[in-house]
Parts: structure tokens; sequence; C-alpha cells
């Protein structure tokens, strides 16, 4: 409780990940995250569980401020090497293209527009669809 500075609830979503790196509210208030290893996994808030787990390591890395939920209810996250469309109810994930130069740190999802940074370099990606 935040008044009295006390924690009512904590866990380790994914065994094996030291942090959370992003997190996003997604449909029907469920909360996805992306962990240092690369493990999207889907939290139900009320229930205090993790409903489902996904290993995207394929894709690379995971920088901070990387997931975004999008207007059509898709989860979509930008990965050192991708950037990933995601089913929320399955965690499904689609490869929706590959940054010339590899992301440094998300962003933000603006209307149907990815935009990243890349060193000093901030990029954008035209979400297909949005």
């Amino acid at each position: 409780k935040w008044p009295e500075k006390e924690i009512v609830f904590h866990m380790v979503p994914v065994k094996g990940a030291n942090r959370v790196i992003s997190c996003t509210i997604g449909p029907h208030g469920l909360i996805y995250a992306l962990t240092d290893t690369a493990v999207i996994f889907a939290f139900d808030p009320v229930k205090r569980e993790v409903l489902r787990t996904a290993d995207l390591s394929e894709y690379g890395g995971v920088p901070r401020l990387s997931m975004h939920t999008g207007p059509d209810g898709n989860v979509y996250a930008l990965m050192s090497g991708a950037v990933l469309k995601i089913k929320p109810d399955t965690l499904a994930h689609e490869k929706l293209g590959q940054p010339p130069t590899g992301v440094g740190n998300g962003g933000v999802l603006h209307e149907g527009i990815l935009y990243y940074s890349s060193g000093s370099h901030v990029w954008s990606f035209d979400v297909p669809e949005l």
C-alpha cells in the first residue's frame, strides 16, 4: 500500500530472470512484460499469477521502453534485432521487420509509428495496418 509504504505482493514471474525490462497493459487489464532473458509473460494482477510465457531470445536483447499496446489490441515489442507483433491471448509472435542499426532503447507508439533510438539517432518504424 502506497500511503503505508507496505509491500502487499511480491513474486519472481520468470525463473532465471534478474529484471523485468519493459511492460505494458494489454487487453482485459493483463500486464505483458519482457525480462532481461527475453522471455515475455502475461500476468493477471487480480489473480496474481503468470498466465503464459514465450521465449523471444531469437530476436536479440530487450531494450528499455520496448513494449507497447496498439489500438488493435496487439502488443508490439522492439527487440535489439526485430520489431514484433504479439497476440496477447497466445503470445504468438510475428516479426514485422528488422531495424537497420539495432534498437538501443524503445520509445513510443504514436499513430501507427514506433519511434526508438539507436545511439544518438532517433528512428521510426511504420507498423503495418495500424
